[in-house]
């Protein structure tokens, strides 16, 4: 196997050895790898959040891998992985990435340091036969929120870990039918959705512990995802179609459920209404 892979990374780097072609003016040749990997592809690219680092998709020889440097370019490492998604912690002192090891859809998140040369990665919640997705990273800290199965396969609960080791912390349970968490940049459970017959209903937490506040809901044929929740959980940002053919930006009021339209296509001419948000 060794032998194969110098083969690939070497082609056809060695001249013409017949006497027909000895001496001759020849194109230049192809490797064989440019037939095996895209060593060029790149993309992806993201900053870290304190602006010094910068991560993207590539390659390492012909592995995929995740790269990582320094803004001013004098520290790449590699991370070997076949990744699906990446994203920098808060503090920006470390990398989550997310891939499918085994192809069998059971994603895991590893998490790999930034600074240094070390390019091992450890795995965030391991564990044979679950699935682990990222929900949020934290601010002013290294940790990630993630929903996993772990406890029970056919639901997710909500976690927060830290990478640099320690037992992940058990911030909610899924009573069997939430399909979304909802997490500030804080840390804090602001929200969930959960199915009740053919609705989904979106709750806040209310006063009493354990306590939950249905503050909108939307039918299985409509269309509301909801992200970037803020101001203490009171408003967020979601992609909607309620009440309207095509779907708009909007702000929504997470106490009322009212929407405030942001931005929208307008009639078949691609024409886009957008309105400023009120604070």
């Amino acid at each position: 196997m060794a032998l194969f892979g110098l083969l690939v990374l070497v082609g056809c780097a060695s001249g013409p050895t017949h006497p027909s072609l000895a001496g001759a003016q020849l194109p230049e040749l192809i490797p064989v790898r440019d037939f095996v990997a895209s060593r060029q592809s790149t993309g992806g690219y993201q900053v870290s959040p304190d602006g010094k680092r910068i991560a993207w998709f590539g390659t390492d020889g012909v592995v995929p891998a995740i790269w990582v440097r320094s803004i001013d370019g004098s520290d790449a490492k590699a991370f070997r992985i076949r990744a699906r998604s990446v994203r920098f912690s808060a503090d920006s002192r470390w990398l989550s990435i997310t891939a499918d090891p085994t192809g069998d859809e059971n994603t895991r998140i590893y998490v790999g340091r930034v600074d240094g040369a070390d390019t091992d990665l450890r795995e965030l919640m391991p564990a044979q036969r679950s699935v682990v997705h990222l929900a949020e990273v934290v601010e002013g800290s290294s940790d990630f929120i993630v929903t996993s199965n772990l406890r029970d396969k056919k639901v997710f609960d909500l976690y927060r870990v830290n990478p640099a080791g320690g037992a992940p912390v058990l911030l909610a349970t899924n009573p069997g039918n939430v399909t979304w968490w909802g997490v500030d940049r804080t840390g804090q459970l602001r929200a969930r959705a959960q199915i009740q017959g053919d609705q989904t209903l979106v709750e806040r937490p209310g006063a009493e512990p354990g306590s939950w506040l249905t503050t909108t809901q939307r039918s299985r044929w409509d269309t509301l995802n909801i992200f970037g929740l803020h101001d203490e959980g009171r408003k967020a940002w979601a992609v909607s179609n309620r009440g309207r053919d095509k779907l708009a930006l909007v702000r929504l009021d997470m106490t009322t459920g009212a929407e405030e339209e942001l931005f929208a296509c307008r009639g078949g001419s691609g024409q886009r209404d957008a309105q400023p948000p009120h604070a």
